[in-house]
């Protein structure tokens, strides 16, 4: 009994630390995985760098192309319905539903900056087909 109780002590302290870092990266993932505009976005870029984001926005200019492997993959202009002068693109594998104009939810990770080949590129979303959902068709401007 003494010996059981010395080893639930022990490792009363690794389960401890275990319980802790599980509850923060659950608050931190939450924390950025909100929903943020467009317009929020664009504004403080840094802020969202590399973190999980949703949005809501009309698609104005939705693509759908194949890479040199055959695949599917989305490319989407999305513009923030309060300021249309707020623009990001999003970018990914698979394929969607949405069309121009419509209001779409979207969620990937956000990249301030990314290069590509000899390309940079500011403020996209990068995300899959499935992540791209239509709430409403056709009611962009």
């Amino acid at each position: 009994m003494k010996r059981e109780r010395v080893l639930l002590l022990a490792a009363l302290p690794v389960l401890m630390a275990a319980v802790l870092a599980m509850i923060s990266v659950t608050a931190d993932a939450q924390v950025f995985s909100k929903e943020v505009t467009v317009g929020e976005l664009v504004a403080n870029p840094s802020q969202y760098d590399q973190k999980n984001v949703t949005v809501n926005a009309y698609a104005f200019i939705v693509r759908q192309k194949k890479d040199r492997g055959g695949n599917p993959f989305i490319l989407v202009s999305i513009f923030d319905p309060r300021d249309r002068k707020k623009v990001i693109t999003a970018f990914g594998p698979g394929s969607t539903q949405a069309r121009n104009g419509d209001m779409i939810k979207l969620t990937g990770k956000f990249k301030a900056r990314s290069k590509r080949g000899r390309y940079t590129y500011d403020n996209e979303i990068e995300t899959t087909g499935d992540k791209v959902v239509v709430t409403a068709k056709g009611t962009g401007p």
